[in-house]
């Protein structure tokens, strides 16, 4: 019991994590450009990230990313090994996860909070269990390719619709920037729900685990109760603020302007609702990132602070390898303990 309310304490901790980074990335280019102010953006975000997860499951929809991560070790090992290697194994996994976040948050760098995590608990697994009893196929598809796949579709897809856009702009009345500035306030709404629905998601994956470590039935209203507290946690990371990041996101990779934030937004909620159909966790923090980059890139190519860039790049594609290491010395050491 002690190890379950620890191991639940924890993933709440990193999911308001989650909300400090991701809601930060959510809000970021549209205060940057002052197209909607800080409390507008916070208060849009925080409605958004309540209202979005529980309309999503009450809509029966698809919660195949939290399948995805209930999935990282196969669960006829996880009901069958000992409950202190197996409680160990999850705690420390996640524990591993939210270290790097926030060592990530202290140098001022939008973290994937997705691989942080796929990261500890696969790492954390492998220390506990074996190679074989992980899922490496999906971790393979799903999660590492996507530290490539995930930047390079926001890069791509920005970048095309800025030419478009562009390419048709003569045709556009000038007083349609007035338009596009105010349409950014329900760009924050849709772009939170998107980040929120795949978020919430995270945690109820490692509650499934934990379920089935402590040998409960998943049950349509435990479901409901992981994702109100998920989206509590999220909703309150999000009043943080993770200004630092805001920061890092809206104005150190390209000074954007309020039509680069409304395309930049367009791109990331087109990229995060396809992942999540896909069963696919994505950080809010590499969708930004990257469709800042494609629509600076489209302007003008020298523009584009690609030190910084290349450095946040550096960080995401360190994640996973870190936080695994990380993750199977914290097992090791924690699980000695069990075996």
């Amino acid at each position: 019991m002690f190890f379950a309310v620890l191991i639940i304490l924890i993933t709440l901790g990193y999911t308001v994590f989650v909300g400090y980074n991701d809601g930060a990335n959510a809000i970021a280019t549209s205060i940057a450009t002052r197209a909607v102010s800080y409390k507008t953006a916070v208060a849009v975000a925080v409605i958004a990230t309540i209202g979005a997860p529980l309309l999503y499951f009450w809509a029966g929809a698809d919660l195949s990313v939290a399948d995805t991560i209930g999935s990282t070790v196969d669960n006829g090992v996880l009901s069958v090994a000992k409950k202190g290697l197996s409680y160990s194994f999850l705690f420390t996994g996640v524990l591993s996860g939210l270290i790097w976040c926030l060592f990530s948050a202290k140098n001022k760098l939008p973290v994937s909070t997705s691989h942080s995590l796929l990261g500890g608990i696969s790492g954390a697994g492998v220390a506990a269990f074996g190679f074989l009893p992980i899922d490496w196929n999906s971790l393979f598809i799903k999660i590492i390719l996507t530290s490539v796949a995930v930047p390079l579709a926001g890069f791509a897809v920005s970048f095309l619709i800025m030419k478009i856009i562009r390419k048709i702009a003569y045709k556009i009345p000038v007083s349609s920037a007035g338009i596009i500035k105010k349409l950014q306030t329900l760009n924050v709404a849709v772009l939170s729900s998107s980040i929120a629905i795949n978020n919430v998601q995270k945690p109820l994956g490692v509650m499934y685990m934990l379920f089935i470590i402590g040998g409960l039935a998943v049950t349509k209203n435990y479901i409901l109760l992981i994702i109100v507290l998920s989206a509590a946690a999220l909703t309150l990371g999000t009043c943080f603020g993770g200004t630092r990041i805001i920061h890092t996101v809206g104005k150190k990779i390209y000074k954007i302007k309020p039509i680069h934030s409304f395309l930049a937004q367009i791109s990331v909620g087109i990229i995060i609702y396809a992942a999540s159909g896909m069963g696919i966790p994505v950080s809010a923090g590499q969708a930004v990132s990257s469709t800042v980059m494609g629509v600076g890139a489209s302007e003008r190519f020298a523009s584009v602070n690609w030190s910084n860039s290349l450095k946040i790049f550096i960080f995401w594609v360190l994640t996973y390898p870190i936080t695994f290491i990380f993750g199977a010395a914290l097992c090791g050491l924690l699980g000695a303990f069990f075996r």
